[in-house]
């Protein structure tokens, strides 16, 4: 098994995919790019609606004010947590 290992370690060593550097195996082509993320790239630069709606979404789920008085009150104003709520206390019922 180590040898099958070593093999296929080495062959991915000097592999002449287009993702390396021709002559210097061990370099990675930066200018390379999967077909999956040209079509992406490409879908992308015809279709600016989709950006404007991930940048809506964005907007709706992460970019949000907090009012920090209200989640104050909100924490004041809850029941204390006993751990986990799933569980039978000895001796109760839920």
């Amino acid at each position: 098994m180590e040898n099958a290992m070593f093999g296929f370690i080495d062959k991915l060593a000097h592999c002449t995919c287009s993702f390396r550097v021709p002559g210097d195996p061990r370099k990675v082509n930066s200018t390379y790019v999967s077909e999956f993320t040209g079509f992406i790239g490409h879908y992308l630069d015809e279709h600016p609606e989709v950006v404007a709606d991930q940048r809506t979404g964005r907007l709706i789920y992460w970019e949000k004010r907090v009012d920090l008085a209200a989640q104050a009150a909100a924490e004041r104003e809850s029941a204390p947590a006993d751990g986990y709520g799933f569980y039978w206390h000895h001796g109760t019922q839920h």
